[in-house]
């Protein structure tokens, strides 16, 4: 156990290992945060400690410098935010309009956006440029969700129920048109690469 017991929605291992994103939620409060939890000693620290409105969704950079969240702090839904990860400086505001983080690969962030009630889709944000975000899968009833980019970056395993049924579905990242496959038959969700890729828990 590496955690007092909580209400866990999401957590992510850290690049190098050595650290845990959980971002836990008081279902009487109905608040959400962000921590950060330090293997070695078993130290959790909150990623914004002055923050008093819903924080979730934490992903971690790819040198795990910062981590990516949804914040509601400013009025605008699920808002998505970037900070140390070590909590020095302020939360910086990098998207608007309803969006989750997924998982941060390279330049890209993958994340998902709230179109409308029971309705999400697939984006990714370029890290470098003018920022723009960039539609992934076309809105869809199906809901695409859980996404996460492998490891060296060709493939996308990700959860739809295009066949009735929450299936686990792998689809190549840069083109998505270029193959698709599904990988559970009776149900699945939430699928994370190993850390070689050659493997889906």
């Amino acid at each position: 156990q590496v955690t007092a017991p909580a209400n866990i929605d999401t957590i992510q291992l850290s690049p190098e290992g050595r650290r845990v994103a959980v971002t836990t939620n008081a279902r009487v409060t109905d608040l959400s945060d962000v921590w950060v939890v330090d293997l070695s000693d078993e130290v959790a620290n909150k990623l914004n400690a002055d923050n008093p409105y819903w924080d979730g969704y934490g992903i971690w950079s790819p040198d795990g410098s910062r981590i990516i969240f949804s914040s509601g702090r400013v009025g605008h839904p699920l808002s998505m935010y970037q900070q140390f990860s070590n909590g020095n400086g302020k939360a910086e505001l990098l998207l608007q309009n309803g969006s989750a983080p997924r998982d941060w690969h390279g330049d890209y962030i993958l994340f998902r956006r709230f179109a409308a009630l029971n309705e999400h889709n697939l984006w990714v944000l370029p890290m470098s440029g003018d920022r723009t975000p960039k539609p992934y899968l076309p809105l869809s009833r199906f809901m695409p969700l859980q996404a996460q980019v492998s490891p060296n970056g060709r493939y996308l395993a990700y959860v739809t129920a295009e066949s009735g049924t929450n299936q686990v579905v792998v689809q190549t990242f840069s083109d998505p048109k270029k193959g698709k496959w599904q990988i559970t038959a009776s149900g699945g969700i939430e699928p994370r690469w190993r850390g070689d890729g050659r493997e889906l828990f």
